[in-house]
């Protein structure tokens, strides 16, 4: 049970949620919500977390369903399917792939897991851009090489739909090719102008995918003016969530390049508005924070969410709509239920260097370890 000591830590006057039979009743974080055409029956993500321990031969695995099926059953309302590659050259690590209908039948096997329990499912589809490609840069990219990987996210998104996902979630954030394209373009062309690119992919996407299909675009930007400018294009184009994230700068992500003269082009410079006096969460949901008010479709937060008490609080303020927790979740895949249920989940312990990523299976988790030793 969340007694009114732990929540006393964080100051309870802070927090709009109110005492019911010795803790705190989450209201918000439980209300129903719609994206797109579906209803969500929780405001609880479950956001994309590369599980590299479980990835291999760029198709689905036993082990990526056994996982996903626990997250699904665990009572997020929302999951987000890790990473899922749109192209089929230069990636750097082996993932789970939709570029090419010889995956579908695995796609097919995870989405039916991944929609357990009531679960809204949706694959994030991503390309990690040109940290793995033979450019400097976007200028030096061939126009159709370009024009190229743009179609392999709607033949992704295709071959998602074919295989049950209720939508895609395009990546446009952490450095990755749509954050490229959005946030250090340096083209002359047609292709320079990356908004222009974003709506197009929305819009084609829409076209092949039907209208109940969802669209979901998680996009960050150092310039917040220019994220904004961003959520709108994706809302006008069709999109029906927004996942705020961050953009490209260079705080140690593995997209980024350690190409010193390629990462001078890849990274853009540090967030130019800077976090306000007093604001207690992270940089990334101040930025949800700040999209929300200039879109009418929800909006997800992420970063360093581990609390009920903070998921309820974000939402209650109007951060967001949806709160994304991560490590949250691969600390507890329950997490959803026992909160929902009154009790205190297995907390994650932030350790420096996630021990979860570390072999897939969670059996480094110190979270996992010392739940698994409580309950022994």
């Amino acid at each position: 049970m969340v007694e009114f000591s732990d929540f006393f830590l964080y100051n309870e006057k802070e927090f709009c949620v109110e005492m019911k039979d010795g803790y705190f009743e989450m209201r918000k974080i439980f209300e129903p919500i719609n994206i797109g055409s579906r209803k969500i029956k929780n405001r609880i993500v479950i956001p994309p977390l590369v599980v590299f321990g479980l990835s291999g031969d760029d198709g689905v695995q036993e082990a990526h369903i056994r996982h996903y099926r626990r997250m699904a059953n665990g009572g997020a309302g929302y999951l987000i399917v890790e990473s899922v590659t749109t192209w089929p050259e230069h990636e750097k690590r082996p993932m789970i792939s939709a570029y090419d209908a010889k995956f579908l039948d695995g796609l097919k096997k995870l989405a039916v897991a991944c929609k357990e329990n009531d679960t809204v499912a949706v694959a994030q589809i991503t390309n990690t851009g040109l940290e793995v490609m033979p450019y400097m840069s976007l200028k030096d990219m061939p126009a159709d090489v370009l024009k190229k990987t743009l179609d392999s996210f709607v033949v992704s998104a295709v071959n998602c739909s074919k295989a049950g996902f209720d939508g895609i979630e395009l990546h446009g954030a952490h450095g990755f090719y749509l954050n490229q394209i959005l946030e250090v373009n340096n083209r002359e062309d047609e292709f320079g102008d990356g908004n222009k690119i974003l709506g197009d992919l929305i819009r084609d996407i829409r076209s092949e995918c039907g209208k109940d299909f969802i669209i979901d675009v998680r996009i960050g930007n150092h310039d917040m003016n220019a994220l904004i400018a961003s959520a709108k294009t994706a809302e006008e184009a069709g999109a029906d969530v927004l996942h705020i994230s961050r953009g490209a700068w260079n705080d140690g992500d593995a997209s980024l390049s350690k190409h010193e003269e390629k990462a001078e082009l890849l990274h853009s410079p540090a967030p130019t508005t800077p976090l306000p006096d007093g604001f207690k969460y992270a940089y990334t949901v101040f930025m949800a924070s700040a999209v929300k008010p200039n879109v009418n479709i929800p909006v997800i937060c992420v970063g360093d969410i581990r609390r009920p008490e903070e998921a309820e609080d974000i939402l209650d303020k109007g951060y967001a709509d949806l709160a994304a927790l991560g490590r949250a979740h691969l600390a507890d895949p329950e997490w959803c239920n026992k909160v929902a249920a009154g009790k205190d989940p297995d907390y994650c312990l932030n350790c420096k260097a996630c021990k979860w990523m570390q072999d897939g299976t969670g059996a480094s988790c110190a979270a996992r370890i010392l739940a698994a030793r409580k309950n022994g």
